[in-house]
């Protein structure tokens, strides 16, 4: 377990935030030059589900809350759901997280796969329950289908990024 200082929790929560801000503007300029407009790319949740793998700090709930108000200014998802739903995933992988063991950065996709089914299930989930609407949860899965299979395969690279911004060494873990 990596202890961080009070500067460098503070560096690291900035930059993670700094790199939420340039992937939330790149999402919302690029893909409607391609014509997608209902596309969920949240790279929010990779952030949410690297953090709760790999950082266990008595302040990521927090962590979480903030990027996911900071990810609200370019989504109409309502951010204290979006934090249910998030803390929620942390907590399930809190539980599994001694269960998984990291070959290769290879074996993050699936488990970023997993983790983006999950948020788009208990977010659908909770947004059907407030809504009354069941046909939500359908949508959220369909896209949670499709966009968690494209962003996964590039979390390795995302994963490279948040690695250096938070100091993880993956030599130590077991992850090449």
């Amino acid at each position: 377990m990596i202890k961080y200082s009070r500067a460098e929790l503070t560096l690291a929560m900035l930059q993670t935030v700094l790199l939420i801000v340039f992937f939330n503007v790149l999402m919302a300029t690029v893909l409607p030059s391609f014509q997608l407009y209902s596309g969920r790319f949240s790279v929010s949740v990779m952030v949410v589900i690297f953090l709760s793998l790999f950082v266990r700090n008595l302040f990521l709930p927090f962590f979480i809350l903030i990027l996911l108000y900071i990810h609200s200014f370019f989504t109409i998802e309502p951010w204290a759901i979006a934090g249910l739903s998030a803390l929620t995933l942390c907590a399930l992988i809190g539980a599994v997280r001694h269960l998984l063991n990291f070959r290769s950065r290879v074996s993050i996709a699936p488990v970023t796969f997993l983790g983006y089914l999950l948020w788009y299930f208990i977010l659908g989930l909770l947004l059907s329950f407030k809504t009354g609407e069941f046909n939500i949860l359908v949508s959220y899965l369909v896209d949670g289908l499709w966009s968690g299979a494209i962003l996964s395969l590039f979390s390795p690279f995302i994963f490279i990024f948040l690695d250096y911004i938070w100091k993880i060494k993956r030599s130590a873990m077991g992850v090449l």
